[in-house]
């Protein structure tokens, strides 16, 4: 009977140190798993994303800097509704990417949208959303870029394109103008006084009697150069008519 105690007492006090051992092992591991928790906290917080945990459409989980985009607090926008956050306009968009992904369907792992803040005003996001088990249950992990400063120099850049556009059609009409006035003024004044001129001298050539008191190639020469300076206004002109 005393082998059989002292044979019990033995497996006892071995049981008892792998009990212990094996306390410690877990004691162990459960503080290096909060301190890897602690670690990865703080880098969620720090992150200069927004990250959030979306599960049943609801917001379940959110850092300091996806609070801080919405212009809400931490404490008060986990628990709101998802699309709450997001512009009227893209909500149909949001939940449909939302319902197909937890489906398993093939999602645009990036895109834009638009989203609204506390006090009402619209803003411009990048998400980038990935399907995740959260507490046993499927759930979309977000992360958010707000790219309101670049959708706005995008909008700018184009108004500024746009009325560029019309500033040099305005430019190119006025020229156009100009081009048909000059053109109209060569016709009416200058080349209807070359045409004068050049008559005048043809009818006093005609009427002149070769016998008598022959022309001469001083007036030749002048109707000459007339001629020339009626070939030129044309030219002038043909080259001012309007492109358009």
């Amino acid at each position: 009977l005393e082998d059989r105690v002292q044979w019990r007492t033995a497996q006892l006090l071995e049981a008892n140190r792998a009990l212990q051992s094996e306390i410690l092992e877990r004691k162990r591991a459960e503080e290096g798993l909060a301190e890897a928790e602690k670690n990865y906290s703080r880098l969620v917080e720090n992150s200069l994303t927004g990250i959030y945990i979306n599960l049943d459409g609801k917001i379940v989980f959110a850092n300091q800097k996806f609070a801080e985009i919405y212009g809400y607090k931490k404490e008060e926008i986990e628990g709101l509704e998802n699309l709450l956050l997001v512009h009227p306009e893209d909500r149909q968009l949001i939940e449909e990417r939302r319902l197909l992904r937890l489906r398993g369907e093939e999602v645009p792992p990036e895109y834009e949208s638009r989203g609204l803040t506390r006090d009402g005003r619209t803003i411009w996001v990048t998400r980038r959303n990935t399907l995740i088990d959260y507490r046993g249950k499927p759930a979309i992990l977000g992360n958010i870029v707000e790219t309101t400063p670049r959708k706005q120099m995008e909008q700018s850049l184009q108004e500024s394109q746009k009325e560029l556009r019309l500033l040099s059609a305005q430019l190119l009409t006025a020229q156009e103008n100009e081009r048909k006035a000059i053109a109209q003024e060569l016709h009416d004044s200058i080349g209807q006084t070359l045409a004068a001129a050049k008559f005048s001298l043809e009818r006093k050539i005609s009427r002149m009697d070769p016998a008598k008191a022959p022309p001469g190639a001083l007036l030749e020469n002048v109707l000459s150069l007339i001629r020339n300076g009626i070939d030129e206004t044309r030219t002038i002109m043909m080259n001012l008519r309007p492109s358009i």
